[in-house]
């Protein structure tokens, strides 16, 4: 199902949030599938709350708990940490040595 959002039958082509969509539609209950019939939670009784909400509770807390982490980490640098840190200059000089050394690589030996 989800080759059909690459294929010429596809009718929404010039809009990739569809296909996007659908392509999670369909991971999301291929994986519910999978959940319920073979990991056998479909019959399971009724104890099988009592496990997945909580843990489901304390997962969603601590993603919420280290979104400030994240953004302090991304905002906030030691200065030890911003001496190893890769500049923009740093990168196309390693973009233009990679490119120097392909150029290099493709030239034929005399």
């Amino acid at each position: 199902m989800s080759f059909f959002t690459y294929s010429a039958a596809w009718p929404w082509k010039d809009q990739p949030q569809v296909g996007w969509a659908f392509m999670m539609a369909v991971s999301c209950t291929k994986a519910l599938l999978v959940v319920l019939f073979f990991m056998h939670v479909f019959w399971e009784a009724n104890w099988k709350y009592v496990l997945t909400i909580p843990a489901a509770m304390m997962a969603i807390f601590l993603a919420i708990m280290l979104i400030p982490d994240i953004g302090m980490r991304n905002r906030m640098v030691s200065q030890e940490r911003a001496l190893h840190m890769a500049r923009p200059a740093d990168l196309r000089l390693l973009e233009q040595a990679g490119e120097a050394g392909a150029a290099s690589a493709a030239a034929p030996a005399h």
